[in-house]
């Protein structure tokens, strides 16, 4: 029986109680065998970002919480930049044939998923694992068959709000794990 694996992919710009719960439930929950978190190495349309070392190491902290259930995988810091999602999944399939893949995303991507790099192929391609985040509803009823909605209402995060917390020095205990924060303080990251 071939392998599931759900890929959790993002900037991860740092990584949040928000992935954290989403592991978590998708770990309660037995749908996969292993979820490999894919941090990007860039960001298609130039964001910036703290160094892809820096968020990997976080990830890495983020993914030791699971044992062996949850992997880094560094795939996207092989492939040719800008790289898009559609890159990172051929690629993946090229080296492992018998795994069947399904991406990972909050049901607030599901509106702009037209607006990907290569949509059409990806959308044949893979089965999105959809998680239900709060302020985010989606009928289940309307959905494609390559996509899967999991019930969970994650509490909304905003890595943006969090790097301005950061940045003005106060309190992120509810929105990062300790760990990370740690990391975050010893390397001084999102400082102004």
């Amino acid at each position: 029986m071939n392998k599931i694996i759900g890929l959790f992919g993002g900037s991860f710009d740092p990584p949040h109680l928000g992935h954290y719960q989403v592991l978590q439930h998708l770990h309660s929950i037995s749908i996969f065998n292993e979820i490999w978190i894919i941090p990007s190495y860039s960001h298609p349309n130039n964001k910036i970002m703290v160094s892809f070392e820096h968020r990997l190491n976080m990830c890495i902290i983020l993914a030791k919480s699971f044992g062996s259930f949850v992997k880094v995988n560094t795939v996207e810091a092989e492939l040719p930049q800008p790289n898009y999602t559609w890159n990172t999944i051929s690629e993946l399939y090229k080296k492992n044939t018998n795994i069947i893949f399904e991406w990972i995303i909050g049901s607030d991507n599901i509106y702009n998923l037209h607006q990907w790099h290569s949509s059409n192929e990806l959308q044949k391609t893979i089965t999105f694992c959809i998680i239900g985040r709060k302020d985010y509803q989606i009928d289940k009823n309307l959905l494609p068959d390559h996509y899967r909605l999991i019930s969970k209402d994650i509490q909304n995060f905003s890595s943006s709000k969090i790097r301005k917390k950061l940045s003005q020095k106060l309190s992120c205990d509810n929105l990062l794990l300790r760990e990370v924060q740690d990391y975050i303080s010893r390397n001084q990251l999102y400082t102004s």
